[in-house]
């Protein structure tokens, strides 16, 4: 395969264009070294971001280095900044909470699926800068949002890469949640 046939299948692959049969052929395929190298340039290709894409979090949020060289969770439709990649982007998105069976039927359309009211919540969580649906999760009331990705750039540019990863603010990439740091510094702004 050539590298622009390449890229073009990593682009139809990225924008979700190619049907199950396809992806399921290209998962059998035998990785070469050089697929998270076609893989970034289809991403850079893609996004506003260019080649400052570290990593993809989701359907439309990118880890990216920023100019200053700290790494930000943006989303890929209008570039919003959610911040710090160890931090939970969910403590800075717009969230619609579904918790009444009207609610829920707005969405499930068949009482049986149906949450529990009273048990169960439904979070949409939105962008803030164009309100682009990033995630969906049905919990118990109360319970925290879900972290569903903690990115080890290290892990993934040194050990897997054998490249250099990207450096945070202290020169080396912690590996850490920093999401309850976050959190505590509210109760003292």
């Amino acid at each position: 395969m050539s590298e622009r046939a390449s890229r073009d299948v990593l682009r139809d692959l990225e924008t979700s264009r190619m049907s199950w049969g396809e992806v399921r052929e290209i998962l059998r395929q035998e990785k070469t070294p050089d697929r998270f190298a076609e893989y970034h340039a289809a991403l850079a290709e893609a996004t506003p971001f260019g080649d400052d894409v570290l990593l993809r979090l989701g359907e439309y949020l990118y880890v990216v280095r920023e100019a200053d060289g700290t790494h930000t969770v943006r989303c890929g439709e209008c570039s919003h900044a959610f911040g710090d990649p160890r931090v939970n982007w969910k403590l800075s998105a717009r969230v619609r909470i579904r918790r009444t069976l009207e609610e829920f039927m707005e969405i499930y359309h068949y009482e049986e699926v149906c949450p529990e009211p009273g048990i169960a919540e439904v979070r949409e969580y939105l962008c803030p800068g164009c309100f682009t649906l990033l995630s969906v999760e049905c919990v118990p009331i109360g319970y925290p949002p879900v972290f569903e990705f903690l990115p080890d750039l290290a892990s993934v540019y040194e050990d897997i890469l054998g490249q250099s990863a990207p450096a945070d603010e202290d020169g080396k990439w912690v590996f850490e949640d920093r999401t309850l740091q976050a959190v505590q510094k509210w109760g003292t702004a």
